[in-house]
């Protein structure tokens, strides 16, 4: 049997550093190693280290460990820009391509500092990213350097208005785009009409109003107007090639297809236990709060 793919994920208490490539120096004796992923576990509420340290003896160069070079996709989890050896783990796997980093959001590091020390971002072809950025390490100046990418996933607190130029102008290769965080539908419209390379965007948030409206319950022309607004954009990226998927679009075909069964029960006479039922699903989906539901009320 050939091992193509391995996950491993543990707290690593007996280590002082997971992160350190000499625990991996085995790895090199896969020839067919396609895939590698190290979660380091922590509890809820753990507090991050304050350095990991090196304690393993005898101290190996990095020039002293081989490199992996089947690995082309690779995953890390947890604690990982506060490993001192982190560079020397990217330098083991020299032909990776596909990048995951999720680390936690602290004030020790963030997923951006861990995306800064990766040494090859200018051959990355499809990078995940989950954490957060500082003051002193941007998102996007980083994306500046991954010219490359056909697939980008962002998590919620890692997309910001200011990368929609970087993403439609300078990413002339991205194919796949995935946005836990909320856009507005202008920048959306922006985004599907001006990068010609695109071909799947998926949204989880959609404001198709501007910041600031009050949370309200809609009424019944302003539900339509919200349907109708949210088509013409899916019929907009259409039209550039571009699919639109994701909560954000499943969310508005919900809402969509339960107005039209009430309204059709009510046009009937035929009102139950369903349509009450539903009617009341529907203002369920007409009132969300901004922090909570998918979409903001039009005003």
């Amino acid at each position: 049997m050939v091992l193509k793919e391995l996950y491993l994920a543990d707290d690593f208490k007996d280590w002082e550093d997971p992160f350190d490539p000499i625990h991996w120096i085995s790895l090199s004796r896969f020839p067919f190693l396609d895939t590698f992923g190290l979660e380091v576990c922590m509890s809820e509420g753990a507090q991050p280290p304050s350095t990991y340290t090196r304690c393993i003896e005898p101290f190996l160069d990095i020039d002293d460990i081989p490199p992996v070079l089947s690995v082309t996709k690779l995953s890390l989890k947890g604690w990982v820009s506060l490993s001192p050896r982190l560079q020397d783990l990217y330098l083991t796997f020299i032909n990776v391509t596909k990048l995951s980093i999720n680390e936690p959001t602290t004030e020790f590091g963030n997923a951006c500092q861990a995306l800064r020390i990766f040494p090859y971002r200018g051959i990355l072809e499809e990078l995940d990213i989950t954490g957060s950025e500082s003051e002193s390490c941007r998102l996007e100046t980083l994306l500046f350097d991954c010219e490359n990418l056909t697939t980008l996933c962002l998590a919620r607190e890692l997309y910001q208005p200011n990368l929609l130029p970087i993403l439609r102008d300078d990413l002339i290769n991205l194919r796949t785009l995935s946005l836990s965080a909320e856009i507005t539908s202008e920048d959306l419209r922006s985004l599907v009409g001006g990068n010609e390379s695109l071909e799947l965007v998926t949204i989880d948030e959609i404001r198709l109003t501007p910041k600031g409206q009050p949370t309200k319950l809609l009424s019944s022309v302003e539900e339509d107007e919200y349907i109708s607004t949210f088509l013409e954009l899916i019929n907009f990226a259409a039209l550039h090639g571009v699919s639109l998927v994701g909560d954000a679009v499943t969310w508005m075909w919900n809402m969509k297809n339960l107005k039209e069964r009430v309204a059709k029960a009510r046009m009937e006479g035929v009102v139950n236990e369903d349509t009450v039922r539903e009617e009341r699903s529907l203002a369920f989906f007409m009132y969300r709060g901004e922090a909570q539901r998918l979409a903001a009320g039009t005003s």
